[in-house]
């Protein structure tokens, strides 16, 4: 089922916006079903994050990529964080007031998906893609217009990210102790751990 769907979701609109709520209905009944077929999901998950042309199409593509990536362990995607990465982030800058808040989704689950058992380091060329990450978090939070939802995701992408692929081993000593990249590490610890704020969740 799952190849065949994957090859349905590069078609028309509809049958795309159809093949990728079936498979989310999939993830959703049997976790980590398309382990097996991530290669050839992805060509179409990616066609359907670029459709300008529709909203609603995108925002069921991120929100299938979110199930997917929190369904699956993080080595199924590891390998196509390459390609699932650059559109997500371009969609963060989206002028559509309910995309970017649906991809900085996606990029806090591209953050587990990295460095999912921090400190520890499982996948090697993790640190090329946190840097893009950072920006477009943190353009977002620096940006004015925009809807508390969109600020508050964005507070969590920053969060995971400086939590768990910004502090790697033997990294610590190039941030000196009060330096604003060592202060951001801090804060973002101890807000990953209140019971209150944007980012409880966020672990």
């Amino acid at each position: 089922m799952a190849p065949r769907c994957a090859g349905g979701a590069c078609e028309q609109e509809r049958t795309s916006a159809a093949c990728g709520g079936r498979l989310g209905r999939l993830q959703s009944c049997l976790p980590g079903c398309l382990a097996e077929h991530a290669a050839t999901v992805v060509p179409g998950i990616d066609k359907a994050l670029k459709e300008a042309a529709s909203n609603t199409l995108r925002i069921e593509a991120l929100q299938f990529v979110q199930l997917a990536l929190s369904s699956h362990p993080p080595a199924v995607f590891q390998p196509h964080v390459a390609a699932l990465q650059p559109p997500v982030i371009a969609l963060v800058s989206d002028r559509y007031y309910k995309i970017p808040a649906e991809a900085l989704r996606v990029a806090s689950e591209i953050v587990r998906v990295l460095r999912p058992e921090p400190p520890k380091v499982v996948f090697e060329g993790f640190k090329a893609f946190v840097p893009p990450l950072f920006a477009c978090a943190k353009a977002r939070l620096l940006a004015q217009d925009q809807g508390q939802k969109v600020k508050e995701c964005a507070i969590s992408c920053m969060g995971l990210a400086l939590r768990r692929d910004a502090f790697v081993p033997g990294d610590c000593c190039a941030w000196p102790q009060g330096s604003g990249l060592w202060c951001a590490w801090c804060l973002c610890g101890v807000l990953m751990h209140c019971n209150e704020g944007t980012v409880t969740n966020a672990l």
